[in-house]
């Protein structure tokens, strides 16, 4: 008879703590998930940064992840029948030497003719 009345409140406990537990969230909104917080957006084929900075012509049937405000990745454009891949970056100062990128070396080649 006891361990009858341990069971009957244990799953009234249980059940009530059921009851008890707020819903879980909704998820949020694609539209509204996608808006917030953007670094710019594409409209008739040209991205745009939010503050009008910088614009570039999306090509046709070319992939575009738009990046988030404050970080210095903006944009990525991929085109999917070469794999190339285009990163805009905003980066502060002034200095336009190129940056230290894991897995990349930058180099430079020329065949053209020099005059001292």
């Amino acid at each position: 008879m006891r361990a009858l009345a341990l069971g009957l409140a244990l799953v009234a406990a249980c059940s009530r703590a059921r009851r008890e537990a707020p819903p879980p969230a909704p998820p949020p909104s694609p539209i509204t998930a996608a808006a917030v917080g953007q670094a710019g957006q594409v409209t008739d084929g040209r991205f745009e940064t939010a503050d009008g900075a910088f614009t570039i012509a999306v090509p046709p049937g070319w992939g575009v992840v738009v990046g988030h405000e404050g970080e210095a990745l903006v944009l990525t454009l991929s085109s999917p029948t070469t794999g190339l891949r285009l990163r805009v970056l905003r980066v502060p100062g002034g200095d336009d030497a190129p940056r230290a990128l894991p897995g990349c070396r930058w180099t430079f080649q020329d065949a053209g003719p020099y005059d001292e």
